[in-house]
């Protein structure tokens, strides 16, 4: 099993590279956390 946290703030550019990447590995059989700005 793979997990990833999604960190970043998505208002701020690509800080919010974290976020979106969570959100679409979690379809991929990844368990994914986006986690917004806090961990």
């Amino acid at each position: 099993m793979h997990l990833l946290f999604g960190i970043g703030n998505p208002l701020r550019g690509d800080d919010g590279a974290g976020n979106h990447v969570a959100r679409h590995l979690s379809a991929d059989g990844w368990m994914a956390v986006d986690c917004g700005t806090a961990p």
